[in-house]
C-alpha cells in the first residue's frame, strides 16, 4: 500500500484553515451562497450528472441550466 504524502499534507492544510475561525466563516457562507443552488438544479431542473465528455462541453451544458434558472427567476 502507497500513501500519498502530498494528499495527506493538503489534507492536513485544508483541517487546519477550516478549524481557524475565519475558516469557519468562510464555511457557513458557502452554505448560503452555493448549496442551494446546486440543491434547485437537482430538484427542479432533475440536473444530477452530465452526460457529456470534456472540460467545455460540460462547462457550457451546465451553464445552459444555469442561464435557464435565471430567466426562471
Amino acid at each position: 500500500m502507497q500513501v500519498n504524502q502530498t494528499w495527506n499534507y493538503y489534507k492536513e492544510k485544508i483541517k487546519e484553515n477550516l478549524s481557524s475561525d475565519e475558516g469557519q466563516a468562510i464555511y457557513r457562507r458557502r452554505k448560503y451562497d452555493v448549496e442551494p443552488v446546486l440543491g434547485r438544479m437537482k430538484r427542479n431542473f432533475g440536473v444530477r450528472r452530465t452526460h457529456l465528455r470534456g472540460q467545455k462541453s460540460v462547462e457550457n451544458d451546465i451553464g445552459l441550466v444555469l442561464m435557464s434558472m435565471n430567466l426562471v427567476k
